[in-house]
């Protein structure tokens, strides 16, 4: 820093010392709560047929048919943004045509939003029959917040056959295929574009163009359509000078070949290369990035194979790149390109140079492969060589450190444990033996008022590690496979199998396309093979038989820890592994639960008779090789072969007995003026989940808050009630909560001392998160061998932290005098060094996310 900066460093640290007393006393204000949209209302599947006019004319969508004027058309104008861009879709656009839909760029962002925001409100989509939903979203927002898991909880299971993207987005293959690759096409999409006059661009004059996707490939016929139908909704002034961007090859040899044939688009076409500006620079992302540079000729890309150190120079602008270091585009981006909305969602350094193709200097460090550094700034870009030494170093500062779960000793760890004994204090000790949630059952044996499912039992990691070391050279055989390693398709198909790729991907003809020629070339070649034959790695894991002595002795250790339970009674093993809640990692919901049966044999369904207990252990076993869990390890740099998977086992929670279930999140806090408890209770009748409930029939939950401090009165509020119930009843009685809470915050007291019992002082936690799921089951559960009836009573399933997971930090940071639930939080640690005379300041900022 300069002398004069450091000065005011130190005049402000003195400054500090005398407002400190006065900043502790004012304290800190609450902000104000997150309010959601209702996305729990009653959905119904319904159709809707006719043609010409919008099913839903009250829905809002942000659309309009059409303008009156140009200065009605630019209302919709973004200061800063160039070009003005409006997304459409043309609807009925093989038949007599429909309806015109111009998407506000304030409101949406990619072309199928509109699509899947009408269809989730019920809105239908004119002279087309399609399953509606009846939720009420008021923004895009609101619908990424009801299907995107949040830590610690669940998310609406996603209708209308919508996935998430590899890149989180929420994506409709449905809506592609009808305005792409069905014929005949049924929708019409593009993009409407204004770009101001400039005198230094090819094209100097003011322009009014519309594009196409990318990989659209259209007719001649139906290029005139879009012509046509724009002209007709636009005013006069902007139809009379419409003209068509041809994007890619196929599209610019078809209007080179209409416009020489004359007719109404002579001289309408235009291309990429028509508006570069000479010596233009146009910033998308800002950032700074290292790699080696990758020059992709036009019409090249989909030969290139990219890498996400590469910097790639790019003759166009295609839809879609898998994650690069860098991308310099020499023709424009428009700004709602998908690949302009995928760079800012990756945080890519992303820039239109206009004369980058020409440049020397890039053609060079391409050709002979040597690494750069590049600065993209709002104003400039930067280039710079770096020495095979300072990219060593930087790949080395830039790459997220791996995680390697420590393993236990296993050669004198039990097969089993019995969870009815120990307690709160052995959690630590046995989590990495047993697994995060089979060792948080035994916490409830220091709290005997609280009643857990019956005799619960943990299944150790053991005999996981030993069943997988004898297929653990197949697994690192694929896993050392190029294709396996740069390729998601590729990791899903091998980790899955054929059949579910196919069911997973049935609306995606890239991907099936895929398949099939990854099959042809891969079938008869070691070491897929044998892993393509058997299903995938998942389904070879779950079928390899468990070495006999190894089998017997887990059947004998069940089959006595639950000789008292009744034959019909189901056993459920839920996943326990090691590799979640961890340090830098959460990966809840990552894996399965499965019920199996002391005697399969004698179950009245046929298909439960091949349930045994080996088949329910090996398919939970199994879960830890899903593609989902796999690239999520990934992506966090764990090591997937230092993961291991526990087993949580008992009675079946079985339907018929259940008369309520619910989740219990309990706050702790230890703040100045007391210890605050802020609980929190979702509750449903029956056996409807309240954590993963059916999406063709959602069904609304009650919702009870319950507050108190420092032993004070506690305050109940009813905030929802339960759809599944008749008015004025309720789930769970205020007595039933009052309870709950009596109970569980003592041991959220005792789960807070006992982690903070191993750090300093400085370092301990104020704050804690627990969440627990109950269930109310009725008498007679579970089935017990006797015939004895046990009572009827509220049962707690789980206990588990939903505090976030550290980031993985150095050890110079771990070991500050900082407390752990401040860590949790740090987006950005600052050190500083600042000297003025003989005096020396040192300090460390601690930067947190704010949002938390």
């Amino acid at each position: 820093q300069s002398r004069r900066a450091c000065e005011a460093r130190l005049i402000l640290v003195f400054a500090c010392a005398a407002l400190c007393a006065l900043f502790i006393a004012c304290g800190q204000g609450a902000g104000p709560e997150a309010e959601g949209a209702d996305t729990t209302s009653d959905s119904e599947a319904v159709s809707v047929s006719g043609c010409g006019a919008d099913p839903a004319p009250n829905f809002d969508d942000h659309t309009v048919p059409g303008w009156g004027s140009e200065a009605d058309l630019m209302a919709w104008d973004v200061a800063g943004v160039s070009p003005y861009q409006v997304k459409f879709v043309l609807t009925d656009f093989s038949g007599v045509g429909g309806p015109s839909y111009f998407m506000d760029p304030r409101f949406y962002s990619l072309h199928d939003e509109w699509f899947w925001f009408r269809l989730l409100n019920g809105a239908g989509i004119p002279c087309l029959e399609l399953e509606l939903e009846a939720y009420q979203f008021e923004t895009i927002e609101d619908v990424y917040a009801a299907f995107t898991p949040h830590s610690g909880q669940g998310a609406l299971e996603l209708p209308l056959g919508l996935r998430f993207t590899d890149d989180g987005r929420l994506y409709s293959p449905r809506f592609y295929e009808l305005g792409l690759y069905e014929e005949p096409r049924a929708l019409g999409l593009g993009a409407l574009l204004h770009y101001p006059a400039n005198t230094k661009r090819a094209r100097p004059e003011a322009l009014w163009l519309f594009e196409l996707e990318y990989g659209d490939e259209p007719t001649a016929a139906q290029v005139l359509r879009f012509f046509d139908t724009l002209k007709a909704a636009l005013p006069q002034e902007v139809a009379s000078q419409l003209r068509w961007l041809a994007r890619s090859d196929a599209q610019e040899e078809l209007g080179a070949a209409m416009s020489q044939a004359g007719g109404p688009i002579e001289g309408k076409v235009l291309t990429y290369a028509d508006l570069v500006v000479e010596g233009a620079l146009v910033a998308y992302s800002t950032g700074i990035t290292a790699g080696k540079i990758v020059r992709v000729p036009k019409g090249e890309l989909g030969a290139a194979n990219l890498d996400p150190s590469d910097i790639v120079v790019l003759e166009e602008v295609p839809d879609f790149l898998p994650p690069v270091a860098a991308i310099v585009t020499t023709v424009p981006q428009t700004p709602l390109a998908h690949l302009n909305l995928l760079a800012k969602s990756r945080g890519t350094p992303n820039v239109h140079i206009a004369d980058a193709f020409k440049d020397p200097a890039i053609t060079t460090w391409a050709y002979y492969k040597r690494p750069v550094i590049l600065k993209v700034s709002s104003t400039e870009v930067v280039w710079e060589e770096l020495s095979v030494e300072e990219y060593a170093r930087y790949k080395e500062m830039r790459s997220p450190p791996s995680m390697t779960i420590e393993p236990p000793m296993l050669a004198d760890a039990p097969l089993t444990v019995d969870l009815t004994m120990g307690g709160l204090s052995d959690l630590q000790a046995r989590i990495p033996i047993l697994g995060g949630k089979a060792a948080g059952m035994a916490v409830f044996n220091d709290f005997p008022e609280i009643r857990a499912p019956d005799t619960p039992l943990a299944i150790s990691i053991r005999p996981y590690a030993e069943h997988f070391s004898e297929l653990k050279e197949r697994f690192e055989a694929v896993f050392s496979q190029t294709s396996f390693q740069s390729s998601a398709r590729a990791r899903f198909l091998l980790l899955e199998g054929e059949d579910e790729f196919r069911e997973v991907h049935a609306g995606d003809q890239g991907a099936l396309a895929w398949c099939d020629a990854f099959m042809d070339s891969k079938a008869a070649e070691a070491p897929f093979s044998e892993v393509l034959a058997g299903g995938g790695l998942k389904r070879l894991f779950r079928d390899a038989p468990v070495e006999t002595e190894r089998r017997e002795a887990l059947r004998a250790d069940i089959t006595g820890h639950f000789h008292a339970l009744s034959l019909f009674q189901g056993l459920r093993f839920r996943s326990s592994s090691t590799a979640e809640d961890i340090q830098g990692f959460n990966g809840a919901g990552l894996y399965d639960s499965n019920t199996g049966y002391l005697a399969p044999e004698l179950q009245e369904e046929e298909k439960l008779h091949k349930r045994d207990l080996m088949w329910a252990l090996k398919k939970t076993w199994a879960s830890y090789w899903g593609f989902e869990a796999f690239e999520e390890r990934r992506v966090a740099g764990i090591d997937h072969f230092s993961g291991n998977m526990g087993v949580l086992v008992h009675p079946r929670f079985d339907d018929d007995k259940e008369l309520a279930n619910g989740v219990v999140t309990l706050h702790l806090a230890r703040e100045p003026g007391g210890h605050r408890y802020e609980m929190v209770i979702n509750a449903q009748d029956g056996p409807v989940s309240v954590t993963n409930p059916d999406p063709d029939a959602p069904a609304t939950p009650e919702v009870v808050t319950l507050s108190q401090v420092d032993g004070g009165e506690v305050t109940l509020s009813r905030i929802q009630a339960s759809s599944l119930v008749p008015e004025g009843d309720v789930v769970l009685s205020d007595e039933d909560a009052y309870w709950l809470m009596a109970q569980l915050c003592p041991l959220a007291e005792a789960w807070l001392d006992q982690t903070n019992a191993v750090l300093s002082p400085v370092q301990e936690r104020s704050t804690l998160v627990l969440d627990f799921e109950f269930k109310w089951m009725a008498e007679g559960w579970p089935r017990l061998a006797s015939g004895e009836r046990q009572p009827a009573g509220l049962v707690l399933k789980q206990v588990r932290t939903l505090d976030s997971p550290t980031p993985v930090l150095s050890k110079a940071i771990v070991d500050d005098s900082v407390p752990r639930d401040i860590l949790e939080q740090v987006v950005t640690v600052e050190a500083r060094k600042c000297s003025l005379g003989p005096l020396r300041v040192e300090s460390v900022d601690y930067w947190t996310d704010s949002a938390k």
